[in-house]
């Protein structure tokens, strides 16, 4: 729980959560029972890569910000 809670904490230097810079995305906390889907969802490796490299730019951006100041 305390990690969970370390990873959701918005970095002063990247403006990012470690969980987000690192999956693209912000897990939710609250549980979800779904009904039982057989198929998974296909992921579209180009465009998850694309948006991870976009993603990493800006981190690498605010960081070279935080770094002048």
């Amino acid at each position: 729980m305390a990690e969970f809670s370390a990873n959701n904490q918005i970095s002063a230097s990247t403006k990012a959560t470690p969980l987000f810079a690192n999956y693209g995305f912000h897990p939710r906390f609250t549980v979800t029972i779904k009904s039982l889907n057989r198929t998974p969802p296909s992921l579209n490796a180009k465009d998850f890569t694309s948006k991870m490299k976009e993603l990493h730019e800006y981190l690498r951006s605010n960081i070279r910000t935080a770094q002048d100041q």
